[in-house]
């Protein structure tokens, strides 16, 4: 009997990429569903010990563990897109577990008391296996299973998910586990154990800031339309000075008491430690780094900030570009016209334009010759977009059409 599942979730049309979409933002966890599986793991490894050894309700009691552990995944999966009880290292699972609203103050306090949970349940699990080699109870298991008295004393207290209870009662009744197969289904069962208290004990820990890549999540947040609500509006404030838009968001109610601790980060200092932690590396205020507007404030801060400097870098690139084909211009235009000449360029608006523009500097002799070179300054700086074979059929046709005309009129 395969273990129960959560089939009424379709994880498949789940969006996880988006860390800030408004589908999942201020999200509310199911936290009842969470602690329900964790109690159970808890009350359900404390009725293991060493006196049921002989017994086949051991490998039962072990597969209601399981069972309850692959339901508590389920629920993270279904929150976070991510498997905590999977082959990868917990804390790479750290930011995906941020993505559950995890940042929130409230679920914060409920991450302790999941944390605590999941302690007793290892520690006593531990305790127990400690007592004899796994291989030996296994062997007691399978050589000791038939006790059918037990099966009245097995529980079907409420507390248990039925479903689960289910699984459970009917994997008492099928024939004897094999040796290997109930060996490593502990060690999977401890091995989760490990990886939910890995996350949780990092979680309720300042240690925890280290572990996330702010440049990630600023750049996940940029991206995100929730991102782009907040950013557009101080796209206009981006024309003036960083230091006048800095000023405005000091006077914004939500940013302003972020904006300083922001802009002016301690040196060799991780922007998240800086932020929420003080010079002992010690939580300021756990209401601070918990509250999930706190996070939004400041990434809405590093964003519009983030994108003046491009701006600022994009501006100062095409000002280059720019002095430097006035300067390669100046070579093939007389009398110092080379400015002129790229003003009206840049009014143009097709390459026919520019061929009119080109042969009437030539006509009155401004311009040294429509050689290849001047096609390549023109090229480079996107003013004439087409090939240089081009450009001078162009310029011939423009010519014999001219001579053309003159004949006519003579």
């Amino acid at each position: 009997m395969s273990e129960p599942q959560w089939h009424e979730w379709n994880y498949a049309i789940i969006d996880k990429d988006d860390l800030f979409s408004n589908k999942l933002w201020k999200h509310t966890m199911d936290w009842k569903g969470i602690l329900m599986p964790i109690d159970n793991i808890k009350n359900l490894s404390q009725q293991i010990n060493a006196d049921m050894y002989p017994s086949r309700l051991f490998s039962t009691y072990i597969d209601l563990l399981e069972a309850n552990m692959y339901i508590l995944d389920d629920i993270f999966y279904y929150e976070s897109g991510k498997r905590i009880g999977s082959e990868y290292h917990p804390l790479s699972l750290l930011p995906a577990v941020y993505s559950l609203r995890f940042w929130n103050l409230d679920c914060h306090s409920w991450i302790k008391i999941a944390y605590g949970g999941m302690v007793v349940a290892k520690e006593h699990m531990l305790m127990c296996l400690k007592k004899k080699p796994l291989s030996e109870i296994a062997d007691s298991v399978i050589k000791n299973s038939d006790h059918g008295i037990e099966l009245n004393a097995f529980p079907s207290s409420p507390r248990v998910y039925r479903p689960v209870h289910s699984y459970a009662f009917e994997a008492y009744r099928e024939s004897d586990p094999d040796k290997n197969t109930l060996v490593k289904q502990i060690v999977t069962i401890l091995n989760i154990l490990d990886n939910y208290e890995t996350i949780f004990s990092y979680f309720i820990d300042e240690r925890t800031l280290g572990l996330l890549d702010f440049q990630k999540m600023l750049s996940s947040f940029r991206q995100s339309e929730k991102g782009e609500t907040l950013i557009q509006p101080w796209r206009r404030d981006m024309e003036g000075s960083r230091d006048s838009l800095i000023a405005k968001m000091e006077k914004d109610l939500d940013l302003g008491p972020w904006v300083n601790r922001y802009t002016h980060p301690k040196e060799d200092k991780n922007i998240l430690f800086h932020l929420f932690c003080d010079d002992h590396l010690h939580l300021r205020d756990e209401e601070e780094m918990f509250n999930t507007d706190n996070w939004i404030r400041i990434l809405t801060i590093a964003a519009v900030l983030e994108e003046y400097d491009e701006r600022q870098a994009e501006s100062a690139e095409a000002s280059a570009k720019e002095e430097d084909t006035l300067l390669r211009l100046s070579l093939y235009i007389k009398e110092n016209l080379a400015g002129k000449f790229l003003e009206s360029a840049h009014k143009m608006k097709t390459d026919k334009e520019i061929i009119a523009l080109v042969r009437q500097y030539y006509d009155n002799k401004m311009i040294t010759g429509a050689s290849k070179d001047l096609w390549s300054v023109l090229n480079d700086a996107n003013l004439y977009t087409k090939t240089y074979k081009n450009w001078r059929d162009q310029l011939n046709k423009s010519i014999k059409k001219e001579k053309k005309k003159t004949d006519k009129l003579d």
